[in-house]
């Protein structure tokens, strides 16, 4: 699109005369407002909720488990938009740090289908609106089917006055080098 420079640099709705041209800028200054609060606001009816730190923990188990290319919205939603995931690799001293997308990308190219998380043991701590978690894990391919993995993860996780979001997962599995101690089992 070819655009030509006239006499002021600003732009049209900026020049419409009075009450109408501040009407104007008002409403798309609200339409702007409202997508981007929508964007980062509460979560939609069909996701778990999390005001409680008890329904954060649900939450996240439904929200990790499922198939790899499953809609990852609710996913998105119960993480901050500057989320980190970072995965301990090999036990110590490798840090995998992903941001939400790159998890959600990463989880998509897995080679198993189907993972089922669920948290066996949650040890919890929260004062005002900052919670950590230190979670045990165990991974499973179908719901019902013996555990293929465990590990742990603590978990940060902020209130915004609604309900509890994640901050960050820093998450170690379960190798023969770095078994899950004894105190943080059921």
């Amino acid at each position: 699109m070819q655009t030509t420079q006239t006499e002021t640099s600003h732009p049209p709705l900026c020049r419409m005369p009075g009450m109408r041209g501040t009407t104007v800028l008002l409403a798309l200054a609200s339409v702007l407002l409202t997508s981007t609060l929508y964007a980062q606001g509460p979560a939609s009816p069909a996701c778990p909720p999390s005001a409680t730190v008890k329904q954060l923990i649900n939450a996240l188990d439904l929200v990790f488990s499922g198939p790899k290319d499953r809609d990852r919205g609710c996913f998105r939603d119960l993480f901050l938009p500057d989320a980190h995931l970072i995965q301990m690799m090999n036990g110590i001293g490798s840090p995998h740090i992903l941001t939400v997308d790159g998890y959600i990308e990463e989880a998509r190219k897995r080679e198993i289908d189907k993972i089922y998380e669920r948290q066996i043991q949650v040890r919890s701590e929260s004062w005002g609106g900052i919670a950590e978690l230190w979670s045990t894990y165990e991974i499973r391919p179908e719901k019902d089917a013996s555990p293929i993995g465990r590990g742990m993860m603590s978990i940060q996780a902020i209130f915004d006055g609604k309900r509890w979001r994640v901050l960050e997962v820093l998450e170690q599995s379960e190798t023969p080098l770095t078994p899950i101690p004894t105190k943080y089992l059921p």
